[in-house]
């Protein structure tokens, strides 16, 4: 999708002017961005269904020569809904305040400081000329930082606290020189109205942070990188992150040149300054810079524009580290349109109890636009709540249900059910529901219950002539029984068999003979079956003889008897029978 306009009016220097200006995210739906049109009005943007569309409301018709913004929830622990904005203006040559309710989108505004000197300002925009910057601190109180060039070319320096937006006093200010910058932040300190300040020394090319003792009215300083200043673009920018009140800082260690690195840091007070991985290295046509913390998982994403040629020719990326800055996952475009010259990013804030959009808004020097990409942002959805959707969104619902039934093993189960579900949605939403289905049988058996099981033996024995008899039975149990469901059937069966055959002779069989055992029996549980066989043959023994004796030629029931001890088997009672039945 190509990118979204948010105002195709902006003014035609908002890279000397603009500072941070969100966007300000109180859903994953609804955001403000501050900006100043081409009428050097300041005015703010609202969207209410994720960047897709922007109304427009004026905050001051005016002049305004430099601005910069905060919002309540950028403060970690700070329970409220206002955006507040610092700006210089020229019609009324005052330093201004002004704030948004976000809660009903309320305005109002104060004076900060007249302008001193001739009591004009100059009117020129440049960064060198003016410039400002405003934080919350932990403790509640409003910190304004801002520096201005008068009429006559004299430069004043301000630094302000407020406890209510009202009452202003004036305290000693951080800046050095007029080509200095610098941004407000929270600190992280003992003295929870304590605010610190990223300070980049043009003169000298250093960027330090200076710690504001508000009991004590003073300003301490550490160094921490070198770095070769723009004096037109804000180079630098950072985010609080809330689980540890730790600043995430990233700044550009050089403008445009082979030599840039794009430079990260984790910033907990003076004593704690720790340089984490590059996002960009020793790249050229590269430079701006926005960081954004997801506050619901600690991620960082920091955007930055960079292609072909830096000022006519780029296209607006990011980065995401989750680990705190110790990697990046490489480089995604946010910018769909073809490289342009873009000038000012700013990506805003987004609260972990609401929820947001990583979003950044990016100014183009071409069109004087501002632009973002609703298809490239990304949406983080309140703490405990799934997602929101927009007009037109498919919602797509994957339903898991729990369903408890008493059932016997025989019984056919049914299923017909009927599902509500309420949801909240938007206009025109599409709702795919796609159901799955998990059901759990449960059943409680009585101690005394009767289990009966009915089994079935069944053994077949095949004998041929002179097999030697070896039983070894293999049974096969077919057991039919009604149990319930999810019942555990513990079965110990102890099978004996008992075959008599006399005196251990082995049996030699010459003629053929057919066996058939077959065991039925009705066990129940523990039962031990015992099972006695006893074989039954049918043996023509009587003919067979009479052919022996007739073929050997023997006569006389000597004889025969000679023959049939020979052969081994008189001993046995059924030739014994056969013998005495022959010779009656």
């Amino acid at each position: 999708m190509a990118d979204v306009t948010i105002d195709a009016g902006l003014y035609a220097g908002t890279e000397q002017m603009a500072a941070r200006g969100g966007v300000f995210w109180t859903s994953p739906l609804i955001g403000y961005v501050i900006y100043v049109d081409a009428s050097i009005d300041l005015k703010y943007r609202k969207t209410t269904d994720g960047g897709a569309n922007w109304s427009e409301v004026n905050l001051l018709t005016g002049n305004v020569l430099a601005f910069d913004s905060w919002a309540d929830w950028q403060t970690p622990g700070d329970a409220g809904t206002v955006i507040h904005i610092a700006c210089i203006d020229a019609d009324t040559d005052d330093v201004l305040y002004f704030y948004i309710d976000t809660s009903d989108d309320s305005t109002s505004s104060d004076k900060i400081e007249d302008c001193q000197g001739t009591g004009a300002f100059d009117t020129g925009v440049l960064r060198g000329r003016h410039g400002i910057s405003i934080t919350k601190a932990k403790g509640g109180n409003l910190a304004v930082s801002f520096y201005y060039m008068d009429s006559g070319a004299a430069l004043f320096y301000g630094f302000y606290t407020s406890p209510d937006a009202d009452t202003w006093t004036s305290k000693t200010n951080p800046r050095e020189i007029n080509t200095d910058h610098l941004l407000l932040f929270p600190g992280n300190e003992a003295d929870n109205q304590d605010v610190w300040a990223v300070y980049w020394d043009v003169s000298i090319n250093v960027v330090s942070l200076k710690t504001f003792d508000d009991s004590g009215n003073s300003w301490s300083e550490r160094s921490f990188e070198g770095a070769d200043a723009s004096t037109t673009y804000l180079q630098m920018d950072g985010a609080i992150r809330h689980s540890d009140g730790h600043l995430v800082f990233a700044v550009w260690t050089n403008y445009n040149n082979a030599l840039a690195d794009l430079a990260v840091w984790d910033i907990n007070g003076a004593a704690s300054i720790t340089q984490k991985t590059n996002v960009i290295t020793d790249t050229a046509e590269y430079a701006l810079v926005s960081v954004f913390i997801n506050q619901a998982n600690d991620d960082i994403y920091v955007a930055y524009a960079g292609g072909t040629d830096f000022t006519t020719l780029v296209k607006v990326f990011y980065q995401k580290s989750d680990d705190g800055g110790g990697s990046w996952g490489g480089q995604t475009a946010m910018q769909a349109d073809a490289e342009d010259d873009e000038k000012w990013i700013s990506c805003g804030a987004m609260k972990k109890a609401w929820g947001g959009m990583f979003l950044p808004v990016w100014y183009n020097d071409d069109l004087y636009d501002l632009f973002c990409n609703t298809d490239n942002g990304i949406s983080i959805a309140a703490e405990g709540v799934l997602h929101e959707k927009s007009l037109s969104d498919t919602v797509t619902i994957s339903d898991s249900i729990m369903k408890t039934a008493s059932l016997n093993k025989a019984d056919s189960v049914s299923v017909s059910d009927s599902i509500v579900k309420s949801m909240t949605l938007v206009k025109d939403d599409t709702v795919t529901i796609s159901d799955s289905f998990a059901r759990i049988v449960s059943y409680v058996r009585a101690l005394a219950d009767t289990v009966v099981i009915a089994d079935t033996l069944s053994k077949t024995i095949g004998l041929v002539k002179a097999d030697t008899m070896a039983i070894a039975d293999t049974f096969s149990r077919t057991v039919s029984y009604v149990r319930s469901l999810a019942d555990n059937v513990g079965i110990t069966d102890s099978i004996s068999k008992t075959v008599s055959i006399i005196k251990a002779d082995a049996v030699v069989i010459t003629d053929a003979m057919t066996a058939l055992l077959q065991v039925i029996h009705a066990i129940h549980l523990s039962d031990i079956v015992t099972i006695t066989d006893r074989l039954v043959g049918e043996l023509r023994v009587k003919t067979y003889l009479k052919q022996r004796i007739a073929r050997m030629q023997i006569k006389g029931i000597g004889i025969a008897r000679m023959s049939i001890n020979k052969m081994g088997i008189a001993r046995m009672p059924l030739f014994r029978w056969i013998i005495r039945r022959w010779t009656a």
